[in-house]
């Protein structure tokens, strides 16, 4: 429920002209750092704590990708370069794609109860491709649509059906869903001032930066009603032991 819309916008809001300017160093960041810092996380999780393999990619898949929202202040009040911004804030579109992609995969491995890392690498691959071709035909398709009108309830009705559409139909071709719903959302971006007028792109923008607001703070709120249950349900270890490996997987991820 949360997530189509949620990278629906990080699509939209990404720029055409610096994705394409630094489009290497965001890849290898969104993608070759997530995915390193899963296998660290991994490794540590698998021959420090004692997790199986499967699960412990499980945990690098959740903890690798990183938030810049931290690091992005700070570099804006030091006035570090702009570029640097850019590169944290264009990575961290992506990365959560990569990481929940992952995810994916390591949860289908422990369904099977065993993992293998060239089939894990090979089911990646296979995933996250399907997931950008679906999001780009569904977004390239959406755009041919909306073309047609010129009318900013009607292309914000054809937005949200766009972004759960490329998220479903991605998720039940067994692809990644998130992918898709990101890609809808830049493909739709590239071709905005084309196809729409003005007043429908700052209706449009102003409804979904009211929806991302509302739909991030009451997931917040979710995940502190949560905690405490997580905390609750840890049996069989003590808070020393468990400090000690919070400490051992931070230190990896850093």
């Amino acid at each position: 429920m949360f997530l189509p819309p949620l990278l629906y916008t990080a699509g939209m809001s990404l720029s055409p002209s610096e994705v394409r300017h630094n489009l290497g160093s965001i890849m290898a960041l969104a993608i070759g750092l997530v995915l390193a810092t899963v296998v660290a996380v991994a490794a540590v999780a698998h021959l420090m704590i004692g997790l199986p393999w499967a699960l412990s990619f499980a945990l690098g898949a959740i903890l690798g990708a990183t938030d810049p929202i931290a690091a992005t202040s700070i570099i804006h009040r030091l006035g570090a370069p702009q570029r640097i911004a850019t590169l944290l804030e264009g990575e961290a579109l992506v990365n959560d794609g990569t990481a929940l992609t992952a995810f994916k995969v390591a949860a289908t491995a422990l369904t099977a109860g065993s993992f293998s890392l060239s089939h894990g690498i090979l089911e990646f691959v296979i995933v996250a491709a399907g997931g950008t071709a679906i999001g780009a035909a569904i977004g390239w398709s959406s755009t041919l649509l909306r073309s047609q009108f010129d009318d900013a309830n009607l292309e914000i009705a054809i937005g949200i059906v766009t972004a759960y559409g490329a998220y479903i139909i991605a998720d039940r071709l067994n692809t990644s869903g998130v992918l898709a719903a990101v890609v809808a959302g830049f493909m739709i971006n590239i071709r905005s001032e084309e196809v729409f007028s003005a007043g429908t792109r700052l209706r449009s923008s102003a409804f979904w930066d009211v929806v991302e607001f509302l739909l991030n703070a009451l997931l917040f709120l979710l995940v502190g009603l949560e905690l405490r249950a997580a905390v609750d349900g840890i049996e069989g270890i003590d808070a020393g032991q468990l400090t000690g490996y919070v400490a051992v997987l931070v230190a990896a991820i850093v």
